[in-house]
């Protein structure tokens, strides 16, 4: 994905993990947060769910993990406040225009 981004001349702005992703926001300012579900420490809807309370604003795309669970946790990411929820895809032109979508 960050192929992608940038290759669209997108700025990419990377975090480890949700708790690193956390920290960065309060760092600087961004167009859109895209976030997996699956991550350590932090994960995707503990993320969506601060990054509610302290930018409610905030776009955000989340990007489920290909587990059991994926359609579970894509309609859990809609409900709490991300804007767009999509399957992982490795499909260029899927992502970017979920992404385009968002940015408008």
């Amino acid at each position: 994905m960050r192929y992608w981004l940038e290759k669209e001349s997108h700025t990419v702005i990377e975090a480890a993990n949700g708790e690193a992703a956390l920290a960065r926001l309060g760092q600087s300012a961004c167009d859109l947060v895209v976030t997996g579900l699956a991550m350590p420490q932090v994960d995707g809807i503990e993320l969506i769910q601060e990054v509610r309370k302290r930018i409610p604003g905030q776009r955000i795309l989340a990007v489920s993990s290909k587990d059991r669970t994926r359609s579970e946790r894509l309609k859990a990411a809609k409900n709490i406040g991300a804007h767009a929820a999509i399957p992982p895809s490795l499909e260029k032109i899927s992502f970017l225009n979920a992404l385009d979508a968002l940015l408008k």
